[in-house]
């Protein structure tokens, strides 16, 4: 490609805008290739950001051709990782899943409790609990209790919680 100082300010212009419709057209066409949602959605939402760019600036034309050929070095990338056949990988079963095992544990002296628990396809939560006066009665509302707010209230009385987000 010339440099701005070889050619007209004008014909440098036609010649980023014309760049840019090849690559446009390159990124619709693996655009379509996308099997998984998310991905295709992703594209066409920075192809559409990228084509709002028209300014009839050259840097901006320049900074959103050179943008755009990185861009299409993630999409053929994406394009090329994507399993064979997405929808028998990934497609949501019609029938419903089931609730994942909650893995507890209560320490000797009731003052620490820790659960565990599984859900496919997102990940894992960890819940951890402890406090200094076991007396307060929290425990007997654990992990899967309906009223969780009442452990929630129950903070204000020496109660320390945390929560862990572990995804797959």
């Amino acid at each position: 490609m010339a440099s701005p100082s070889q050619v007209e300010p004008r014909q440098y212009i036609e010649i980023l805008d014309e760049e840019f419709s090849q690559y446009l057209e390159v990124a619709q066409s693996i655009a379509k290739t996308m099997k998984r949602p998310k991905d295709k959605k992703i594209c066409i939402k920075y192809i559409r950001k990228c084509m709002e760019l028209d300014a009839p600036n050259i840097e901006v034309k320049a900074h959103r051709n050179e943008f755009f050929r990185y861009f299409l070095r993630m999409l053929q990338s994406t394009a090329a990782s994507q399993p064979p056949q997405y929808d028998a990988w990934f497609k949501p079963s019609a029938k419903p899943k089931e609730s994942s095992r909650i893995s507890s544990f209560w320490s000797h002296d009731k003052r620490t409790y820790i659960a565990a628990k599984q859900n496919p396809g997102c990940g894992t939560l960890i819940y951890l609990a402890t406090s200094y006066d076991p007396r307060l009665g929290w425990q007997k509302f654990g992990f899967s209790s309906p009223n969780l707010t009442r452990t929630f209230t129950v903070n204000s009385f020496g109660i320390k919680e945390n929560f862990l987000f572990l995804f797959s």
